[in-house]
């Protein structure tokens, strides 16, 4: 529940009424589960972590995620669970399951890193431009930060190889054979990368197989990730502007 001067509002129902109707009568509140809530002050949001029991195997199965009020919308899941949250002087904390405190939004070079763990940031997206129409789509495109790969390039019929994180050549050698690497090249401090399809699967005519540039369906959902390690031309930050795809018509 929100408290503000529109008096008293129910934040689980902004886009995420079918979530928590489900996840917090899995939760046994007042029996083994509890909620814990704070206020990100650094962030300006709310968090909250619904967890089912109070163990330390609850890790597994506790969801935490975050309200912001500028968007209305709940903006993010996050992969720790903590026991308790706090904000003093701009900076966020929260107790891990053992009861260690944590300072969030760490200025230091390894993002990501939760109660010693070292995470990838990564996003899913979906491309699903003219819905009704049948594409191939051809490239994959982004603008940000040098240190993202793709794991996951899936349509409703075909599926495209993992393309791996651009590495700058610094030998005539390792120029020749970047051409012939399935990573993501950069132009105009834009990275592109061509998708192969990885799916074997006989049409009518028209076999669409392995080493084939392309991939054929309605809507594509896509996955890129980042190590959040420095070293190697990274620069330790992971931002991503935008993510983009070129395709052509198949058919209707």
């Amino acid at each position: 529940m929100r408290l503000s001067q529109d008096g008293l509002t129910e934040i689980s129902n902004y886009g995420m009424y079918d979530f928590f109707r489900d996840n917090l009568s899995l939760s046994n509140l007042g029996s083994l589960g509890k909620l814990i809530g704070g206020w990100d002050i650094h962030n300006k949001c709310y968090t909250l972590s619904i967890q089912p029991t109070i163990d330390q195997a609850a890790g597994s199965r506790a969801l935490t995620l975050s309200f912001d009020e500028q968007v209305q919308g709940w903006t993010s899941f996050y992969s720790y669970v903590p026991s308790a949250t706090a904000s003093l002087d701009n900076d966020f904390y929260t107790f891990d399951l053992s009861g260690d405190l944590y300072r969030h939004y760490s200025t230091t070079p390894n993002r990501a890193n939760f109660y010693g763990n070292n995470n990838n940031s990564s996003i899913t997206t979906v491309f699903n431009a003219k819905p009704s129409l049948i594409k191939t789509f051809q490239t994959i495109n982004y603008e940000g930060e040098s240190n993202w790969g793709m794991n996951l390039f899936q349509t409703n019929t075909d599926s495209a190889n993992s393309i791996g994180v651009f590495n700058i050549p610094t030998t005539l050698i390792e120029m020749e054979n970047a051409l012939l690497k399935n990573e993501f090249k950069a132009k105009e401090n834009k990275y592109f990368a061509n998708l192969i399809n990885t799916t074997s699967v006989n049409q009518g005519e028209i076999i669409f197989g392995k080493e084939i540039s392309g991939v054929k369906g309605f809507y594509a959902t896509v996955r890129l990730v980042a190590t959040n390690l420095v070293g190697g031309g990274q620069t330790g930050t992971n931002e991503l502007f935008a993510v983009s795809t070129s395709y052509k018509e198949s058919s209707y």
